[in-house]
């Protein structure tokens, strides 16, 4: 908790910012990364979702399933994004 609370403290003057000019189309990004990081031994995936210029749902995350090659885990980290968007 004291580490969270130290972040929310160093961190106030940070914002989203959005454009009344931008598109309401949402816009949405997804990455994997296939075992690069050897501490974690995971598979992480991400996605993020704009709307009006500002980022409105992101998420990174360690899935749960084992891919077998990086096709595979990008299809995977695709499918957690598209579920997200339902």
């Amino acid at each position: 908790m004291k580490h969270t609370m130290a972040y929310v403290k160093d961190t106030t003057e940070y914002g989203i910012t959005y454009y009344c000019r931008s598109s309401l189309q949402p816009v949405g990004f997804t990455d994997s990364d296939f075992a690069n990081d050897k501490d974690i031994q995971c598979l992480t995936d991400g996605h993020v979702f704009y709307i009006g210029g500002g980022p409105v749902s992101w998420l990174t995350k360690c899935q749960e399933t084992v891919a077998t090659s990086t096709t595979e885990a990008e299809y995977m980290a695709m499918s957690r994004a598209v579920q997200q968007t339902m």
